[in-house]
């Protein structure tokens, strides 16, 4: 059982490679690289991603090595995979990497070495790409846009970014590791065809579930895998995707133009609370002081409890995002994870990986 703050996260995206020999390429089409040397020598060859149907979704495989057919990769989303949405799904990777791989490859009409076969039940693969998600509930709709408007337009102290766009700001770099927020209510109500085949009631109560949720994702690339060394699933528990998904909240700090709760207000000095209220008047409370050091200072107090004065306060709400539903970021961070509603549990819309996968 995960430690309280971990509990709750889940695997969204697995990409793994496992030696698996085949006769014939596996991909959508071939590239190739030739050299420009008049003679038109192929130097590099590689396969595209192909689409093998899964119980619900898709997952994408190739021939990881050309020359050779001996292993394959694939990628997938457990919870589409399996379940036909990712709203919620397990944590326990070992689990899913084994049932995955087992699924795919059984489609394809292969079979796995006997020794391939033991090392992956004992999660001694290669991970070259893992998403660990979670869901926090901000109570509305509007909380959670507000939420990602002030991720967004935020000064960040430890987190270089954001990139993308306001509805899903993005932190760090594809090549290793990203960090992004979005509203997946949002998300599930834009046309995606997913949940057509359920049971009487489970697709609206997965998507109502997600109502006034922030989505929180963690994108672990190869490179970053091994430096946390995380490389192997065998490596993984089931709380290894809430501790990432929290230390990577635990690097955010938004500075914040939301205003202090009344609590915060009371612990401010005398001349803090001056300055603050200057600030949230829309005075230009730079002209209190006569020196830059002192404008500094204050500043950098103030920034210690989320808020940003060099920002003009009225701009910290936009015009369609209310005060009342924002919640400020130092207190979404340290909000429990949502679980898996009771609802879902021992039906198609939520899959645990069976015991023979665990072991």
């Amino acid at each position: 059982m995960p430690e309280p703050g971990y509990q709750n996260a889940f695997i969204d995206c697995i990409r793994v490679v496992v030696r698996c020999p085949h006769d014939t390429p596996i991909g959508g089409y071939i590239n190739i690289g030739v050299k420009n040397n008049g003679d038109g020598e192929i130097f590099r060859e590689s396969a595209s991603y192909a689409d093998v149907l899964g119980p619900h979704g898709h997952a994408l495989v190739r021939t990881y090595d050309l020359t050779g057919r001996q292993s394959l990769d694939i990628k997938f989303c457990p919870g589409k995979y399996f379940q036909g949405h990712n709203a919620f799904a397990s944590g326990n990777l070992v689990g899913l990497v084994v049932a995955g791989v087992r699924d795919v490859v059984e489609r394809l009409g292969l079979t796995l070495p006997e020794e391939e076969m033991a090392r992956l039940l004992a999660g001694d693969v290669d991970l070259h790409e893992v998403h660990c998600t979670a869901m926090i509930d901000l109570g509305s709709e509007s909380a959670v846009e507000n939420a990602l408007y002030y991720i967004y337009r935020g000064r960040h102290q430890r987190l270089r970014g954001p990139g993308k766009h306001e509805g899903t700001p993005t932190f760090g770099t594809g090549g290793s590791h990203q960090l992004k927020f979005y509203n997946k209510h949002r998300e599930m109500s834009t046309g995606d065809r997913w949940g057509e085949n359920y049971a009487d009631g489970l697709r609206d109560g997965v998507f109502d579930w997600t109502l006034g949720k922030l989505r929180v994702e963690v994108c672990l690339k190869r490179r970053k895998l091994r430096k946390l060394g995380l490389q192997k699933a065998s490596s993984w528990s089931e709380e290894t995707p809430g501790r990432i998904v929290r230390e990577q909240l635990e690097l955010m700090r938004v500075n914040e133009t939301a205003g202090l709760s009344p609590e915060a207000e009371n612990r401010l000095t005398s001349a803090e609370y001056r300055v603050y209220q200057a600030w949230k008047s829309g005075a230009d409370w730079k002209r209190m002081f006569k020196s830059s050091t002192s404008r500094k200072n204050y500043r950098r107090r103030l920034l210690k409890l989320g808020i940003d004065i060099s920002v003009p306060y009225q701009n910290g709400v936009s015009s369609n995002k209310g005060q009342q539903d924002v919640v400020p970021f130092v207190e979404i961070i340290e909000r429990d994870f949502s679980p898996v509603p009771g609802f879902a549990l021992g039906k198609e819309v939520y899959v645990e990986p069976e015991d023979d996968a665990k072991e």
